[in-house]
């Protein structure tokens, strides 16, 4: 893992709720059903049909 991106898990991994304000837990629920919007409203799209048929062809496990 390079310096920045160690660096940003870092800074992820440290953040706690209680520490957030409200006006940005605020954003990140919006922005967070925006994205969802976003994906439902694509779903049928015949780019991410396709991007689906792709994933299809592999699996989530660990080579061994």
């Amino acid at each position: 893992m390079d310096a920045t991106t160690n660096r940003l898990v870092n800074d992820a991994m440290g953040t706690e709720y209680s520490r957030l304000s409200g006006a940005t837990v605020h954003d990140v629920k919006r922005r967070l059903i925006d994205t969802f919007a976003c994906a439902f409203g694509a779903y049928d799209e015949p780019l991410c049909k396709m991007a689906r048929l792709i994933a299809k062809r592999y699996s989530g496990a660990a080579p061994e």
